[in-house]
This record gives structure tokens, sequence and C-alpha cells, in this order.
């Protein structure tokens, strides 16, 4: 048995980012082009923890905990996908990404789609 790291492990910074009306944890790794990893329900942004690191050698990988998952808070309302979406694009503008692709799955995906419906 090996004691060796795996090969693409990533160095993983997490970030508290304040975004509408919320203290958003967001996992990010890595630098490029930005892409965001959005879990379904009910995950984390660690669902991604084995592809964080070969995606990071490419690009900036943004793994964010949706509102009211794993250390983002919660709040009383705003669980719908058009309110994660404006949490998402807020994310990004903290962040200084005018762009991003996005891969979600579950949960994630109607969020997804919406943040894509906006404008850039």
């Amino acid at each position: 048995m090996s004691c060796t790291p795996p090969l693409h492990a990533a160095s993983i910074e997490l970030r508290r980012i304040e975004t509408n009306g919320i203290r958003a944890n967001v996992a990010l790794a890595g630098s490029g082009p930005a892409v965001v990893l959005m879990h379904g329900f009910p995950h984390t942004w660690r669902l991604w923890s084995e592809i964080i690191g070969p995606l990071s050698a490419h690009y900036r990988v943004i793994a964010p905990d949706l509102r009211g998952f794993g250390a983002t808070t919660r709040a009383p309302d705003g669980y719908d996908a058009d309110t994660l979406a404006t949490d998402i694009a807020g994310i990004l503008d903290a962040l200084g990404e005018p762009s991003a692709a996005v891969v979600a799955i579950d949960a994630g995906t109607p969020v997804a789609v919406l943040l894509a419906l906006r404008p850039p």
C-alpha cells in the first residue's frame, strides 16, 4: 500500500464569500479559465474532490457549497434556482471572473441553466 498522494492532488483553498445575503463556502484550486462545479442534493463541494485535482492543472476550479449546504450559511428563504444562480453570479463577481464554464448535477442543474441564461 502506497502513502504517496494521488497523481492529481490539488491544493484547495477554502474561502468564505459574502453574496446575496449569505456567506458562501467556496473551494478554489488551480488557475486559468474558470470552471464552476455545482453539486446537487444532499451533497457539498466535496462531491467533486476527486476531479478538482485533474481539472485544476488547466483551470481555476470554483466549487461552492450551495445556499444552506455544507459550510454555507442557511437563510430563511431563497432556495429556488433563480436565487441560487444569483448566489453563484455573486461568487464569480467577488472572484473577478467575468465568465465560467459550469458543470452541475442533480439539483444544481436548474441553477446552472439559469446562470447560463444570464447576460455575461
